[in-house]
């Protein structure tokens, strides 16, 4: 088990760094050839789609700054946490209005909060990272992500119960994660974290297989409730239960209700992976 010191990591709460990046179409309509989506190639001057915003900024280390995991070490504004396993938990997203593709724009990140929890490995680290994305016209999103930290499981440790999805949904699409798909999201996002991609050593870390990108999800997610509803998305919360494997059948899925959207990315037999909750416009 990795000792923390919770209180000197909390010393980089307030700890800033920025990044700029051009809205090129050729990220967005790479994405779309990943996922077969239907529709004509994105364009300058068109309103960037909700979500897309993850296909830039991608981490601009040198390579011989990567970790065996493939993980970027430490990069700007996040701490140096002393725990191998770093990973995406969830965020919360406000959309204050569509960003231009081909405009230039610049991301203010800031270390909100550290904070420790006990999960059923040992100790978790939670560092939460604000972003606030701009163009010349000011501030368009603004975002938390949730970065977990935590020790490898040990071999004897119980397995959870997964959380069953809901029944009925509104709508739903059978979505089946393949390698090719998650190595392609992976370059388009510059990332190099081996879970994604390599199926042995995802396996040595204990997976059943590739682990399927919780931002690619949520994206989905999102233009799923969407189309659905024919509205506008304002605000995004989600949340990872559980990985979900390339090769392994999943369904996308959501339900109105009202004036928002709960959605759920599950496997065939209704586990479920990641939950979203969806407000429009």
């Amino acid at each position: 088990m990795t000792p923390v010191d919770i209180q000197l990591l909390q010393k980089h709460v307030g700890q800033r760094a920025s990044r700029e990046d051009v809205l090129d179409p050729r990220p967005l309509a790479q994405f779309a050839l990943t996922l077969d989506l239907p529709g004509s190639p994105p364009s300058i001057g068109d309103a960037l789609p909700v979500g897309r915003h993850w296909l830039y900024f991608g981490s601009d280390v040198p390579l011989a700054s990567l970790l065996v995991d493939g993980n970027a070490n430490a990069p700007p504004p996040l701490p140096l946490v002393a725990m191998p396993r770093r990973m995406w938990g969830g965020g919360r997203i406000e959309f204050l209005r569509q960003l231009t593709i081909g405009g230039r724009v610049r991301r203010e990140s800031e270390v909100k909060a550290i904070y420790e929890r006990r999960g059923q490995s040992g100790p978790l680290v939670f560092v939460v990272l604000r972003h606030e994305i701009a163009d010349e016209n000011g501030v368009a999103i603004i975002e938390e992500q949730d970065i977990l930290y935590r020790d490898p499981e040990a071999a004897d440790a119980a397995v959870p119960p997964r959380r069953r999805a809901r029944e009925a949904p509104h709508w739903r699409r059978d979505f089946l994660p393949t390698i090719a798909m998650l190595f392609r999201y992976s370059a388009i996002t510059f990332n190099a974290h081996r879970i994604h991609y390599d199926q042995a050593f995802a396996r040595s870390e204990g997976y059943e297989g590739a682990v399927v990108h919780g931002p690619l999800l949520a994206m989905l997610l999102m233009d799923g409730a969407a189309l659905h509803a024919g509205r506008a998305i304002r605000r995004l919360a989600y949340r990872g239960s559980s990985p979900l494997f390339d090769g392994v059948p999943a369904t996308l899925a959501g339900r109105l209700i009202g004036t928002r959207a709960e959605a759920w990315a599950s496997t065939s037999q209704a586990e479920l992976g990641l939950t979203a909750e969806i407000d429009f416009d």
